[in-house]
């Protein structure tokens, strides 16, 4: 009988990289933390004592620009993605 080798008989202690990880598996590049880098990460913290358990941070929420309702309203390509009765028409009226 033969004993069963330490260094294969638990996981492997290796940290875990995209490249061994599975194909959905994302680690970033810690741009979240850089001053003035792209905000990537959590919009906040966990808090151990108060009434809420997660803190929202000012400078690590994301904030998304859209252009002002009339430029969508003249764009056009404005009803794309809008899904209703009338979505056939209106992509087929863009598109021919």
């Amino acid at each position: 009988m033969f004993f069963t080798a330490v260094c294969l008989s638990k996981a492997s202690r290796r940290a875990l990289t995209p490249k061994r990880g599975n194909k959905d598996f994302y680690k970033g590049t810690r741009q979240a933390f850089l001053p003035g880098g792209h905000r990537t990460g959590a919009p906040g913290k966990h808090v151990i004592r108060g009434a809420s358990k997660y803190r929202l941070l000012d400078e690590k929420v994301r904030v998304f620009v859209a252009p002002s309702i009339e430029e969508i309203k003249k764009s056009e390509v404005c009803c794309i993605g809008v899904i209703n009765s009338t979505f056939l028409t209106t992509f087929a009226l863009l598109f021919s």
